[in-house]
């Protein structure tokens, strides 16, 4: 674990998506849209139509001052929760690729399975080397998303604007369940990639559902809520699991090497 987070933060490739996508998505971006809604009083958001259809199905706090506010409020808390999907899957993703293909590619991985780890020990110090990273840049990206939104809007209505109980289950079950589920689509990738780049495109397939439930969301097809949330993540570790124990027996040292 401590040699593949070593190799993450030697290596630009790695860790520039793993902090600017983020630093983009969870806080300037968010921000900008938060800051134009303030001061022209309108929510610049391309489906806001779509947006306002979903003002009945969501619990809005009573002392928002206006329509702006209360779009601004399912859009911030609900709307754009998804996005906090995609970071986890990309972090784990770009990691999990590097730490296999990556030392393949670099010629270090063959000297790596001639040490006296057993298979078991391999494949579970890969998957934390992974998940872990994953987990505290979502964990960071949300603290950054968080406290700035939040700040900006405090100051220009005296309130919070991030304060729905939704990002409890969201952070603490989601995130590290969409982390697992890259995860565990990387390590099928992985044992047939021959290169860094041929493994990030392959496992990317992953975020496709996370676009189609960002959409159906935004036409109104779903509505997230905490116990949707919870047995979400719940479906998402299962689903994770099963396939982990369907390709750990296939991530042997015979095997890897072959493949090198």
């Amino acid at each position: 674990m401590a040699k593949d987070i070593q190799a993450v933060t030697a290596s630009k490739m790695v860790l520039l998506p793993i902090v600017i996508v983020p630093l983009l998505l969870c806080v300037l971006v968010p921000a900008a849209i938060l800051l134009l809604a303030l001061r022209f009083d309108t929510v610049l958001i391309t489906g806001v139509q779509f947006v306002e259809k979903l003002i009945p199905l969501y619990p809005l706090p009573k002392n928002l001052p206006g329509f702006t506010d209360q779009i601004l409020f399912i859009f911030l808390n609900y709307t754009f929760l998804p996005f906090f999907m995609l970071v986890p899957i990309m972090a784990s993703s770009v990691i999990a690729s590097d730490s296999i293909v990556g030392e393949k590619e670099r010629k270090t991985l063959e000297t790596l399975l001639y040490t006296p780890v057993t298979n078991r020990e391999f494949l579970i110090a890969k998957l934390l080397g992974a998940f872990v990273p994953a987990v505290v840049v979502s964990w960071a990206g949300f603290a950054g998303y968080f406290v700035v939104l939040n700040l900006i809007y405090y100051i220009a209505r005296g309130m919070l604007i991030l304060r729905s109980w939704i990002w409890l289950p969201a952070m603490l079950l989601l995130s590290p369940s969409v982390s697992l589920l890259g995860l565990s689509v990387t390590l099928i990738v992985s044992l047939k990639a021959r290169t860094y780049m041929e493994a990030q495109q392959t496992a990317g397939i992953v975020v496709l559902p996370i676009i189609v439930l960002i959409v159906v969301q935004i036409a109104g097809l779903l509505t997230f809520k905490p116990l949707y949330v919870v047995v979400f993540s719940v479906v998402l570790l299962l689903t994770s699991y099963l396939i982990v124990v369907r390709v750990a027996p296939r991530f042997t040292r015979e095997g890897i090497i072959n493949t090198l």
